[in-house]
């Protein structure tokens, strides 16, 4: 059959205020002679088809762009795109063979209420909707005030996969995340987060996604090396990666960003040593680069890991007084691996002495490093949960952008 996705992907609320926000088939107003196809590919299992030239739908918004998810195939025609009337886009959909969840990126537009209309305009049999992702670009990325409502993240979930723009591939910057469950997050994402049209995540399924935490979800994990499954670990939850790439857009504006994914709950820094064996964290880590790197320049790493270290005994070897020696080595063998990136580390929180006795050392080992475009921040007296150790949503969003500050003075 002859489909046209349109994604629109959760909170169905118009001229809601997010980053972006998904809306699935059924929101639309449809003319003519539509059906509803269930299927498991598309977004939310739908879709609205058409093989009657003419037939349109119509979607009434507030933002900045839009994303048109469609599926290809070879008896799809064409559609043709208008936005508050005048046409934007025409859409060859035709592919030789299935292409679910394919993409259109809409160009920007002036902030405000809008109307999209969908028409078949032919060249095939068939046309079809599924979902749209709306966007607002005029939203800051400083932290937001107020209560944040938790989503559930019992079942690891990822926003439905899409093509990086064909004018984004190969131009990317790659941010890789190093460390352990800090740097993962383990707070449910507050609702509503914010994110952009312009980050991608590189997931543990090995494909590219919007960038939308929580970034490090094991959803689809090809790597169980580093996958933070239950019952061992709680699932990914709310990381700093959304907020230091955010931030550091703001602070470089136009900075297409790829986030790799690479963090492994409970890790020791003896478990970062090097190995090239696929099977360990750092070699799982170096062959996500590589499959990434397709789409852009390796451009810096986030480390945050010393909390293992801190307690007073562990199942690999642990480094108390050690951890900026053994961290500096680390660095050079990850340079000498990938090239001479910018590094930006966290020294841990102050954590509980009954159960990290030698968090000082830590902190204070971690102090001691100096390399060459290599740059410390603190979560020492951020706030945490009641268990003492993982950030709280408020702090994890401020060390993100302590991050980006610092990665910025760095960049090239």
């Amino acid at each position: 059959m002859r489909y046209i996705f349109l994604i629109i992907l959760a909170l169905a609320l118009l001229g809601f205020q997010a980053g972006n926000v998904y809306y699935d088939d059924s929101v639309l107003t449809y003319s003519g002679n539509w059906t509803l196809l269930n299927n498991p590919n598309p977004y939310n299992g739908t879709i609205h088809y058409t093989s009657t030239v003419g037939d349109s739908a119509t979607f009434q918004f507030t933002g900045t762009r839009f994303n048109f998810i469609y599926s290809g195939y070879s008896n799809r025609g064409s559609v043709a795109l208008a936005l508050d009337g005048s046409t934007v886009a025409t859409i060859d959909e035709y592919t030789s063979s299935f292409a679910w969840q394919s993409a259109y990126m809409s160009v920007g537009f002036p902030y405000g209420s809008h109307t999209l209309t969908i028409t078949f305009v032919g060249g095939g049999t068939y046309a079809d909707i599924d979902a749209l992702q709306i966007f607002d670009d005029t939203i800051p990325t400083a932290t937001p005030t107020g209560t944040l409502t938790p989503v559930p993240t019992s079942t690891p979930t990822l926003p439905p996969f899409q093509d990086i723009p064909d004018q984004y591939q190969g131009t990317l910057h790659l941010i890789v995340l190093m460390g352990q469950s800090n740097m993962i997050g383990r707070d449910p994402p507050p609702a509503n987060q914010p994110t952009s049209a312009t980050v991608f995540n590189f997931g543990n399924d090995y494909r590219w996604h919007w960038g939308f935490e929580p970034i490090d979800s094991p959803a689809g994990q090809v790597d169980l090396v580093s996958g933070d499954m239950e019952p061992f670990n709680t699932l990914a939850g709310y990381g700093p990666a959304m907020s230091f790439a955010l931030r550091l857009q703001d602070l470089r504006p136009g900075y297409l960003i790829g986030l790799i994914p690479c963090a492994k709950g409970s890790s020791s820094l003896y478990d970062w040593r090097r190995s090239l064996s696929e099977n360990t964290l750092y070699g799982s880590c170096l062959k996500r680069i590589w499959a990434a790197s397709t789409m852009g320049t390796l451009s810096g790493v986030l480390f945050y890991q010393g909390e293992t270290d801190a307690q007073g005994e562990w199942t690999t070897p642990i480094y108390h007084d050690g951890w900026g020696m053994q961290f500096k080595e680390l660095v050079n063998n990850l340079r000498g691996d990938t090239g001479k990136l910018p590094v930006v580390f966290v020294q841990i929180g102050n954590l509980p002495e009954d159960r990290f006795p030698y968090v000082s050392n830590v902190q204070q080992s971690q102090a001691s490093v100096i390399l060459p475009n290599v740059v410390m921040v603190s979560a020492a007296g951020l706030p945490t949960e009641s268990d003492g150790v993982h950030l709280t949503v408020s702090s994890v969003q401020e060390l993100g952008h302590m991050m980006a500050d610092a990665m910025d003075g760095i960049l090239p």
